[in-house]
């Protein structure tokens, strides 16, 4: 049995309408489930044919709720009828509780916490095959975002967001919407994106979006108001796309030696500093150093003045808690942070000690310089502002 979603509901009519039987709640949970997912893919702007298929099952102990399939007809199935599965997927909260009670028994997380989770599987060669069937593939092309909508706040429904996101698609605006809990993690997220311009909507403030930009050295904010918003992101990522064929930096200006020079100039000048565990190699520091131009570059042609880079071999856990806890603001201060950042990472006191020794000297030489802490291991970076 497949159909659309009213007549699966009056189908089932036969089961909801008992009253306190198990099979008569399940069901009824289900149906509003479903409601739920295609309202938010109706916000979404999705058109495409939603069908329930009460009788779709597969890998049943993987998924816990809704199960799907995303299908299209392609021209090889089409002489003897069918549909190939383009995407597959569901909901992985039973996955993921099964694999927090491992934890859980060692004491490694807070039984408290809840987690859900919604993924696919995509099959690249149908889909690859498809984009093919649709038109000329080698005019296809990849392009980065122009921006990110994310909210603050547990209240701001997510029909709020979804329409947020469908005008700013109308009109061509590259985005997509981003989940965190603190503007820390959005700008973290939007740096590792490589997006310049984050839209944020606040539970206390109805009817508008703050528009964060970064521009050279900093973010810059304004608040407008919702219907507004696509004018003022097309004259904002405008003005920024303008700036930036201004303030092109060719890579061969990014300096690789320890000392940094400083001048009226609006290109960044970067110094790659090592301080690792083991000493590398004059090879091994060449080829690090190139992976970081490589994945700094975007980075690096936003930036002005100057800007540090210290390579360091420690995981990205260790990095976020030096750019999270460390204050320069006096010795004693920088002394007492310090003391945070050791007791959260023990085995690596030693270590520690020197790589913020080394930051507290280059905070004094260099009071205005853009400090970037990077990981050779995880290849991770955090900026230090």
């Amino acid at each position: 049995m497949e159909n659309t979603f009213p007549k699966i509901m009056s189908a089932f009519q036969i089961i909801t309408r008992k009253k306190s039987t198990e099979a008569s709640t399940l069901a009824k949970q289900g149906l509003q489930e479903l409601k739920i997912i295609i309202q938010n893919a109706e916000a979404l702007g999705v058109n495409f044919n939603v069908v329930i298929a009460p009788g779709l099952l597969f890998n049943v102990r993987q998924y816990s709720g809704m199960m799907c399939q995303f299908v299209c007809e392609l021209k090889k199935k089409r002489r003897r009828g069918g549909m190939d599965v383009l995407a597959a997927g569901g909901r992985y909260d039973g996955m993921i509780a099964s694999y927090r009670n491992v934890k859980e028994e060692a004491i490694m997380l807070n039984k408290e916490l809840q987690q859900s989770a919604v993924g696919i599987s995509i099959s690249l060669d149908k889909l690859i095959q498809a984009v093919q069937e649709g038109g000329d593939f080698s005019e296809a092309t990849t392009s980065n975002l122009d921006a990110v909508v994310c909210s603050l706040g547990n209240k701001i429904a997510p029909r709020e967001r979804f329409l947020v996101l469908t005008d700013l698609w109308a009109a061509g605006i590259r985005c997509c919407l981003i989940e965190a809990s603190s503007l820390e993690e959005i700008q973290e997220q939007c740096t590792e994106l490589s997006v310049s311009h984050i839209i944020i909507l606040k539970e206390t403030e109805k009817g508008t979006v703050r528009i964060r930009s970064w521009d050279r050295d900093r973010f810059q904010e304004k608040v407008v108001k919702i219907p507004d918003l696509v004018e003022n992101m097309q004259r904002v990522i405008k003005l920024w796309n303008e700036g930036c064929a201004e303030h092109v930096i060719p890579l061969s200006n990014i300096k690789n030696d320890s000392r940094i020079s400083s001048g009226d100039s609006h290109e960044a000048i970067v110094s790659i500093l090592f301080v690792t565990m083991e000493k590398l190699s004059a090879n091994t520091r060449k080829r690090y150093e190139n992976q970081i131009k490589s994945q700094l570059d975007s980075l690096f042609k936003r930036l002005s003045g100057e800007v540090i880079v210290l390579a360091l071999s420690v995981d990205s856990s260790v990095i976020r808690s030096l750019t999270s806890y460390l204050d320069f603001e006096s010795e004693r201060v920088f002394q007492n942070s310090l003391k945070v950042v050791i007791e959260r990472h023990q085995r690596h006191k030693k270590y520690l000690m020197e790589i913020c020794d080394e930051m507290y000297e280059l905070k004094l030489k260099h009071t205005n310089a853009i400090l970037i802490l990077y990981s050779i291991s995880d290849y991770f970076y955090k900026m230090f502002l």
